[in-house]
C-alpha cells in the first residue's frame, strides 16, 4: 500500500469519526433507527434544534425541526425518539426548564394505555410552568411579606425617633429627663427627703421607747384570745340555736293558729268576739260614768236624798236640751 492510499484512508477515518463525534455529542445515535412525532405549542422560546427529549429525565431522543403553521399562529416541533421507545397515545409533551440559565427540553410525561403512536403521527402537548415562574411564584408573596415588614419597621423606627426626641415634651426620653433633673434636685438639696428621713426616725425611735407597752399590748391580745378559745363556745352556740328553733316552733304554731294566740290571729270570730266584748265595755263603762246610781245604790248619811238631787240635775239638763220648761 503506497502513501497516497494511506493518506486517503486515514483523511476518510478521520472524517467518519468527526461525523459520528459530532452526532454523538448531539445526542443522536446514527446506528439506532428513529421515528418522527411532532406537537404543537404556543411558544417554543428556547429550544433549538437538537435539543434533548426525556422521560423522567431518561433521554429518549432529541429535537429535529420547528416550523411555524399560519393558518393557527402555532409553532409546530418535530423531534425524533428511538424506535426502541414506546410511544403511547396517551403521551404529552411540554417544555421544560433545565437550569436558571435558561436550557430547555422537551419532556414527555408518560401514560400506558391501549393505542399507540405511529411514525409522523401528532402527540398532545401542554404548557409546564418553567423553573423561573415557579421561582416567581414563590418570589412574589415574599417580596409582599418583606414589604410588609419593611413597613412595619418604618413605623417602629418612627415610633423610635418619636420616643427618642429631645425637644418634644411628650417624648420618653424628655420625660427621662425631666425625672433624672427632679432627682438631681432632691438629693441635691435634701428638703422634703431629708425631712422625710427624719420622720422615719422619728418613728422607729417612738416605737423603741413604747416597745414595752407594745409587748403590753400584744400580750392582752394573746389573752384575749386564749379566753375566747377556753370558753365553751359550742355549748352556747349551741343552746342559742336550741332556743331560737323553739322560737321558731312556737311562731309556726300561731301561724298555723294553735293556742290561744293563734286562735286569736287566724280564727275571725274570736277575733270579732272579742272586739264587740271589749265595744260593749267601753259602752257599759260610759253608761256607768253617766248613771252611776243606776248600777250602785249605797245610802250612807243621807245617800238617798243626794241621788234625788242628782236626778233632778239630770232631769233639768235633758229639758234645757229639749228645750222644755224647767222643773219647779
Amino acid at each position: 500500500m503506497n502513501n497516497q492510499t494511506k493518506v486517503g484512508l486515514f483523511a476518510l477515518i478521520t472524517v467518519i469519526i468527526f461525523i459520528f463525534g459530532f452526532y454523538f455529542l448531539k445526542g443522536i445515535n446514527l446506528f439506532t433507527t428513529k421515528s418522527k412525532y411532532y406537537a404543537v405549542f404556543d411558544n417554543v422560546d428556547g429550544i433549538y434544534k437538537s435539543n434533548p427529549v426525556v422521560v423522567n429525565g431518561h433521554h429518549v431522543g432529541s429535537v429535529n425541526a420547528e416550523a411555524f403553521d399560519v393558518n393557527t399562529g402555532k409553532v409546530v416541533l418535530e423531534f425524533v425518539i428511538d424506535n426502541d421507545f414506546i410511544v403511547y397515545d396517551s403521551c404529552l409533551a411540554s417544555i421544560v426548564s433545565t437550569d436558571l440559565v435558561g436550557s430547555k427540553e422537551v419532556s414527555l410525561r408518560y401514560k400506558l394505555s391501549q393505542k399507540t403512536l405511529k411514525s409522523g403521527d401528532t402527540m398532545g402537548s401542554f404548557v409546564a410552568p418553567d423553573l423561573m415562574s415557579k421561582l416567581s411564584g414563590a418570589i412574589d408573596p415574599l417580596k409582599d411579606n418583606i414589604s410588609k415588614t419593611l413597613k412595619n419597621l418604618d413605623s417602629v423606627l418612627y415610633a423610635v425617633k418619636g420616643a427618642l426626641a429631645k425637644d418634644d415634651q411628650t417624648s420618653t426620653i424628655h420625660k427621662l429627663n425631666a425625672a433624672l433633673d427632679n432627682i438631681h434636685v432632691l438629693t441635691s438639696k435634701g428638703g422634703s427627703l431629708d425631712q422625710t428621713l427624719a420622720n422615719l426616725k422619728s418613728f422607729t425611735g417612738n416605737l423603741d421607747k413604747n416597745n414595752e407597752k407594745i409587748n403590753h399590748l400584744l400580750a392582752n391580745v394573746s389573752d384575749l384570745t386564749d379566753t375566747l378559745k377556753s370558753a365553751n363556745l359550742g355549748a352556747t352556740v349551741s343552746r342559742a340555736r336550741s332556743a331560737i328553733s323553739g322560737i321558731d316552733t312556737l311562731l309556726h304554731g300561731i301561724n298555723n293558729g294553735e293556742g290561744t294566740i293563734g286562735s286569736l290571729i287566724k280564727d275571725k270570730q274570736v277575733y270579732n268576739d272579742l272586739d264587740s266584748a271589749v265595744v260593749s265595755l267601753n259602752t257599759l263603762l260610759v253608761d256607768v260614768k253617766a248613771h252611776p246610781f243606776r248600777y250602785v245604790n249605797v245610802s250612807v248619811f243621807g245617800g238617798e236624798k243626794r241621788d234625788a238631787k242628782y236626778k233632778a240635775k239630770l232631769a233639768k239638763e235633758e229639758a234645757k236640751k229639749k228645750g222644755a220648761p224647767k222643773p219647779k
